[in-house]
């Protein structure tokens, strides 16, 4: 599981769902999955990254789009934002 708290939310993957919090304490299953194993901020966006080369990202940490990358091998593993 990987958890990012950014833009007042708190944003977890693991166990092939993708949770919400704004106090780290109760939390939301937003019903989208992603089989994620890291979770960034960056650019006012949240990116989480999972098994088969998926990828989801999300300005509200609420609502999720889904893509794939070919070529990479099985998955991604981690993902970071820098300035």
């Amino acid at each position: 599981m990987a958890v990012n708290y950014a833009n007042n939310k708190f944003v977890a993957v693991g166990g092939g769902k993708i949770s919400t919090s704004t106090d780290g304490i109760t939390w939301t299953d937003t019903g989208d999955s992603t089989g994620g194993n890291e979770v960034t901020y960056g650019n006012n966006t949240h990116v989480v990254v999972g098994g088969g080369n998926s990828y989801g990202y999300s300005t509200d940490g609420t609502s999720w789009t889904h893509k794939r990358i070919s070529g990479l091998g099985d998955n991604l593993e981690s993902i970071f934002y820098k300035e």
